[in-house]
């Protein structure tokens, strides 16, 4: 049998602790001592203080600030040269009235372009609105910016008549013209 190196290694070291060469009786003969336990002590369980007691702090009397004067009033005492309006205007909206179901497309383009440009376009058809109790009794309860009518109508609010939309569709000048005075009458202060 053939013994490699390393074997043969651990073959002596065996023999040399079982023969107890180095000791004086055989490791396993030999008793280990072992020190007796010691007592310790249990720890000492430190109870703490109790927090010390805050002192009870006055509490302050509130300070009774005198009743500052509405804003309207002191923006007018500061600045006597401006006019202030008494209630917030409703936000500028256009109405376009549709008269004939063939309008629509470019009615649709034109609205597209003024909510794009400056403000929400309601599309009202006319025939609904004149069975619903007039086109006049709608508008004196809805307030809009601007109307754009192919049909008169006797309001406060601004209105623009409408040529045929074959006008506008056929002659890029007239298009220009009521776009111009659309954008004109939307950008005015009075347009809303």
């Amino acid at each position: 049998m053939t013994h490699s190196p390393l074997t043969d290694l651990i073959h002596d070291t065996s023999t040399f602790f079982q023969t107890g060469f180095f000791f004086d009786t055989p490791l396993s003969l030999q008793k280990v001592k072992t020190p007796p336990p010691q007592l310790v002590a249990p720890p000492k369980v430190m109870k703490k203080a109790p927090p010390p007691e805050k002192p009870v702090e006055k509490q302050p009397t509130p300070v009774k600030k005198p009743a500052a004067p509405p804003r309207s009033t002191l923006m007018e005492k500061h600045l006597p040269h401006v006019e202030f309006l008494a209630e917030t205007p409703p936000p500028p909206q256009v109405a376009i009235l549709v008269a004939d179901r063939e309008d629509l497309p470019f009615l649709k383009g034109l609205a597209s372009a003024i909510q794009s440009r400056f403000c929400p376009v309601k599309l009202l058809d006319t025939e609904v609105l004149k069975k619903r109790g007039g086109v006049d009794a709608f508008f004196s309860e809805n307030r809009f910016s601007l109307i754009l009518s192919r049909e008169e109508l006797s309001l406060k609010e601004q209105v623009i008549l409408l040529a045929s939309i074959e006008t506008y569709q056929k002659n890029t000048d007239r298009k220009k013209e009521l776009w111009s005075s659309i954008c004109q009458k939307l950008s005015s202060p009075k347009s809303s």
